[in-house]
């Protein structure tokens, strides 16, 4: 696959085991704990950002407010959620947030989740036309 997969967890063994996940099926990875971060890490790679891996709640904010952000510079970036939550229990906002973008680009994945779904769920996302339906809004 072409592009890097940024990872924006707040939670270091979710990010770490992510990453780790990710890089050992040939993916290449940049790694963020903050939206902060992950939106100059983004700036950083300079376009080359294909999908963004992002936890919906996060201690400095809102990992669907970053994606939206992200999404808007970038309107070719794929997005996959990964949540403890079930998409019911996400905040009216952050449902809200999620609702702007298009359908196609979005796939949600809920924690804890193995490799094997991990990797499935990027695969699938990284593949899909940017018209086809959402991925599996209510996986768990």
């Amino acid at each position: 696959m072409d592009g890097t997969v940024l990872i924006l967890d707040d939670d270091a063994g979710v990010l770490e085991l992510t990453s780790l996940y990710l890089k050992s099926r040939g993916f290449s990875t940049l790694a963020c704990a903050s939206a902060a971060s992950a939106l100059e890490k983004f700036e950083e790679a300079g376009g080359n950002v294909r999908i963004l891996i992002a936890d919906v709640t996060l201690s400095d904010g809102s990992g669907v407010e970053t994606a939206l952000r992200l999404k808007s510079l970038a309107p070719a970036l794929r997005i996959l959620f990964a949540s403890g939550y079930s998409f019911e229990e996400w905040t009216n906002r952050d449902v809200a947030l999620f609702n702007r973008l298009p359908a196609g680009s979005v796939g949600v994945l809920r924690k804890p989740y193995s490799a094997r779904d991990l990797v499935a769920k990027v695969v699938e996302l990284s593949s899909d036309p940017p018209h086809a339906g959402l991925a599996s809004q209510t996986a768990g």
